[in-house]
């Protein structure tokens, strides 16, 4: 039996949250921006480095005023000597506070997550507690919450050319992209799913069903 993951809630000084989120909004100049990341530690696995060589080898997201990319967590994928003569990209490359990746969450317009290989993500069950959408590749669990509601996208493989043409559809059109994001009915279908309460619910069921 697979029975789903729930969401993943952080407790976190929400004033904190709001302070840094106004520092970063007025320092990169996000409002009105489509704004991509990608977090937690970079990896391989992850696809960091598919989205550095797509957001790089694209004429319409390099140095786009309109479009920001975040790379926020540690690794040796993403360096600022990657994205020499970028403007428009923050690596920070570096651990995270818990309220420092709040933040940077809720200022992100889609989290990307072209996973080569996964069952199920942290990220991405964080993300939905969000309510932020998301581009994911079709690689474990990760495309099921888009069998219920239309929150995010998906990228057809983990390749470089999926990566970027799908980051280039979503910045064709950024007030399209953006209304996802606001859509509630949506987002209140798919945290049914994933409530925990249901989830001990049929787990619980499931138990009793093998006695």
């Amino acid at each position: 039996a697979v029975i789903a993951h729930g969401i993943l809630e952080f407790s976190v000084d929400e004033e904190d949250v709001k302070s840094i989120m106004d520092e970063l909004a007025t320092k990169y100049s996000l409002k009105d921006k489509l704004v991509f990341a990608s977090m937690g530690g970079q990896s391989p696995y992850k696809g960091t480095d598919l989205i550095c060589d797509a957001f790089l080898n694209s004429k319409l997201l390099k140095n786009n005023d309109d479009v920001f990319l975040i790379i926020a967590g540690k690794g040796n994928i993403a360096t600022p000597e990657r994205f020499e003569g970028c403007n428009n990209v923050w690596i920070a490359n570096y651990s995270l506070s818990d309220s420092e990746f709040q933040a940077i969450m809720r200022l992100t317009d889609v989290m990307l997550l072209p996973y080569r290989k996964i069952s199920q993500s942290g990220v991405l069950l964080t993300t939905i507690q969000n309510q932020i959408p998301f581009a994911v590749t079709p690689i474990g669990g990760l495309t099921e919450p888009l069998e219920l509601a239309p929150v995010g996208w998906i990228i057809q493989r983990p390749t470089i050319e999926s990566v970027r043409e799908c980051m280039e559809s979503l910045a064709h059109n950024i007030n399209k992209t953006k209304a996802v994001k606001y859509n509630q009915q949506n987002w209140n279908q798919l945290k049914m799913k994933y409530n925990w309460e249901n989830i001990s619910i049929q787990t619980e069921n499931f138990y009793e069903s093998t006695i």
